[in-house]
């Protein structure tokens, strides 16, 4: 197993992520390797805090909207849960409870983007 296989195997495991489930998606470690790249640098997460913090809500629901479809498509499914989850309640426009789901936003990034910082 070649070197950058072995740090996306470490980075996933860390990550909290389907390493196995992306691989097949994307075909090659290479591959994987450039989106998590184009993930770690996507504007979507800070967003979604700086838009939550302003109580700018439409802002908010599209950054939600939008980490829960990259941490989906990059093998993240805690991730893209928790912003799923809370892309819902905004959608509803209850957004004290939005609000009370971002911890775990917060957790789950924190993970991946940690993850990726230490491996790649």
């Amino acid at each position: 197993m070649d070197d950058l296989n072995v740090k996306l195997e470490k980075l996933y495991k860390e990550g909290n992520g389907d390493y196995s489930g992306v691989l097949g998606r994307m075909r090659t470690p290479e591959r994987v390797a450039k989106f998590l790249g184009f993930f770690a640098q996507d504007p979507s997460y800070e967003t979604l805090r700086a838009s939550v913090e302003s109580n700018d809500w439409d802002n908010a629901f599209r950054a939600a909207h939008t980490l829960k479809g990259v941490a989906s498509d990059m093998g993240f499914a805690d991730l893209s849960t928790a912003a799923s989850n809370v892309t819902e309640e905004f959608r509803a426009k209850r957004y004290e409870e939005g609000v009370l789901l971002m911890p775990l936003v917060d957790e789950y990034y924190k993970l991946a983007a940690d993850a990726i910082a230490a491996n790649l």
